[in-house]
């Protein structure tokens, strides 16, 4: 095989399915998001952790529940050279886990942590998801106080409403009880459901014997008519589960959160347990109803997990846990475009090739020094647009073109050729392309009037 034909064979021109290149307004969107998490997190305490992407398989295995989608269909795992079993990671909470008894920390709590970085699951792509997909995330180990269930919501809250989507989003609210809630209502939801074995989807049948909570979860069309006249899980609470519930709900409402109670809320992993939430967006109108793609709803969502680190370190420590975990892909596509399209518009320097060699590079000189002053000393964003086609073709309006296609946003522009290098070394020529007018000022008067209109 010829050393071309080895390469196309080995370099896919493609991403992997499910997998895409962030660029322009989505890299944009998506570090704005994460600062926005940042700072927020930071008001509630919250510390930055990093988690490894890839884990010990049995990380997520042991946790997430044998008869979850992602263990029975989702994980990327593979035997490495060592010949154990690797996973990465499918979600932030096991892994968060994991690091609190690894770095012996389970008696040094409470414990408050946020982060950010990609998931990955092996799943059909769609619009709003991917098999990879970025996540911000906060974690709180040490509380079973209500309160801590209610500083995480209003800290999701606050998040949501910083970016601006409060008014697109509602909470949904459920409880799961106690093991003795669970125990209980699961008897009696199995023996409901067991009566439409027949009528079933495939998957709601294998879960009927596994773990028949989950059933009420399930979007398929069989199953919605049948779960709506199920049972009501908040029948069934233990009156310490009932009390903590209503508790809860009366604290949310004292710092005016609003919320609904969606009884068939229950979240689709097996370490929840109590409080279970779910932040789904709600599309006007002039947003459409397919804004995040069918089923793609949820934005953020989490819940309490206190038998979490009990069952990681096989009984050993019982902590109590809570946490959320947003879609940072599907929040970038409910951020509007235009001011990330406008956002540190550059001044751009174009640099005006000349016949004579030594002049070019007292223009190459000349530009950095500005660009230099520019960055330093007035912090704004500076680009050069170097000329390397020579001075014949340098009409104004192509060179414009091109400055507005590969640095967006742009509204100064600083010319640089032989008639600007007789000027005084301390003035430039520059154009403002917003109000169509060219001047020569000096780069503390440009730079002044820059920030001004930015």
């Amino acid at each position: 095989m010829s050393k071309v034909n080895w390469l196309k064979k080995v370099i896919e021109a493609r991403p992997v399915r499910g997998m895409r290149d962030r660029l322009g307004l989505d890299a944009l969107k998506h570090n704005y998001i994460c600062s926005v998490g940042q700072t927020v997190s930071k008001l509630y305490g919250f510390q930055p952790i990093s988690t490894p992407i890839l884990e010990h398989a049995s990380v997520f295995e042991r946790t997430l529940g044998e008869d979850s989608d992602i263990i029975g269909k989702e994980l990327y795992t593979f035997l490495d050279k060592s010949n154990e079993q690797m996973t990465m990671r499918p979600e932030g909470t096991a892994g968060v886990a994991r690091a609190l008894l690894s770095n012996n920390l389970t008696n040094n709590l409470p414990k408050k942590w946020y982060y950010h970085g990609p998931m990955f699951r092996h799943e059909r792509p769609q619009k709003g998801r991917f098999r990879q997909f970025e996540q911000m995330g906060v974690e709180y180990f040490g509380s079973r106080n209500q309160l801590a269930d209610v500083e995480v919501i209003d800290m999701a809250a606050t998040f949501l409403r910083k970016l601006g989507l409060h008014d697109k989003i509602e909470l949904n609210i459920n409880t799961l009880g106690d093991s003795a809630s669970r125990l209980k209502y699961r008897s009696v939801l199995t023996d409901y459901l067991s009566k439409y074995k027949n009528d079933l989807s495939e998957d709601s049948v294998r879960r009927l014997s596994t773990n028949p909570l989950r059933i009420l979860d399930s979007k398929h069309q069989k199953d919605i008519p049948i779960i709506a006249d199920a049972p009501i899980l908040t029948d069934y609470l233990t009156s310490d589960s009932q009390q903590r519930f209503e508790q809860m709900l009366a604290n949310l409402e004292s710092i005016d959160i609003p919320y609904k109670i969606n009884s068939n809320l229950v979240r689709g992993l097996d370490y929840y347990q109590d409080t279970v939430f779910e932040y789904i967006y709600k599309p006007s109108e002039e947003d459409g109803d397919d804004s995040l793609g069918a089923q793609q709803g949820t934005v953020l969502a989490g819940g309490r997990y206190d038998g979490l680190i009990k069952l990681m370190s096989g009984g050993k420590s019982d902590v109590p846990g809570i946490g959320w975990a947003a879609g940072i892909d599907r929040l970038a596509m409910l951020l509007p475009n235009e001011p990330f399209e406008n956002a540190d518009r550059p001044v751009v320097i174009i640099t005006i090739q000349d016949d004579d060699m030594a002049c070019n590079q007292r223009i190459e000189t000349r530009a950095a020094q500005i660009a230099k002053t520019l960055r330093t000393r007035h912090d704004i964003p500076t680009v050069i647009q170097h000329r390397e086609d020579g001075p014949k073709t340098q009409r104004v309006d192509k060179l414009l073109s091109k400055v507005l296609k590969s640095s967006p946003g742009t509204r100064y522009v600083i010319f640089l050729g032989r008639d600007e290098l007789d000027h005084d070394q301390n003035t430039i020529n520059y154009r403002d392309l917003k109000q169509r007018t060219q001047s020569t000022s000096s780069i503390t008067d440009v730079a002044a009037s820059i920030k001004e209109q930015s």
